[in-house]
Formats: C-alpha cells, structure tokens, sequence
C-alpha cells in the first residue's frame, strides 16, 4: 500500500498496469491464444478486421493498452524498435507464427477471438 503523505502536492504516479488492476480488480494472465491475437495484430493491425483493437482487448479482458505493450514486444522481437522485455512465451508465439501466411493468421486469431466471446 502507498504511503499516504498529507500535504504532498501530487498522488503517488502508477504505471498502466497498475490502473488496469484497480478497474478490474485482477491482473491479466497471458495465454498462448491471447499472445496469437496480440502478434496478429503487430503484424497487419485491425483494419481487415470485423472489430477494432479495443473491442478485441476487452473481450480478452484486458485493458487495450496492455495489447498495444505486447504488440511492441513483438516488434522488439522482430528486429525493431519496441519493448524489450518479451516473454518466453511471447518469443515461442513469435517464432512459431513469424513465416505464417497473414490469411491463416487471421483465421487462428479469428477463433480465438469468437472462443472468449462464448
């Protein structure tokens, strides 16, 4: 819990994953399929898609900036400017998909996508 200081001028800052956990009440646990939907979107981004970036993170639950953090990831792995702390998990998805066609892709990040909103 944060020192409550009376009379400081400014609250306490809080990083991005810090307000998501207040709104939900849990952080978010990456899955394999959630890391699939994350470098699609790294890859080709939303425009082909029936739902917009921010649909797709709340129906993975999660804040749509935590899927704008992960697609930096991936451009990390790729060989670009982007975040550096990759997981393992996020470099297996990485190398299983980085030759995959962009239309089966879309089609495994499609399922996944249609399998959280049941």
């Amino acid at each position: 819990m944060a020192e409550v200081v009376i009379g400081a001028p400014t609250a306490p800052s809080r990083k991005p994953n810090e307000v998501a956990i207040q709104k939900t009440g849990r952080r978010h646990t990456w899955s394999e399929d959630d890391d699939l939907v994350g470098f699609y979107l790294y890859r080709h981004g939303d425009d082909d898609l029936p739902m917009t970036q921010a649909e797709i993170a709340n129906r993975l639950g999660m804040p749509e900036s935590s899927l704008i953090m992960k697609r930096g990831n991936f451009a990390s792995l790729d060989g670009g400017n982007g975040l550096s702390s990759a997981s393992a998990q996020s470099r297996r998805i990485y190398e299983w998909h980085k030759n995959t066609p962009k239309a089966e892709l879309r089609r495994l990040m499609l399922q996944v996508i249609q399998a959280k909103s049941l």
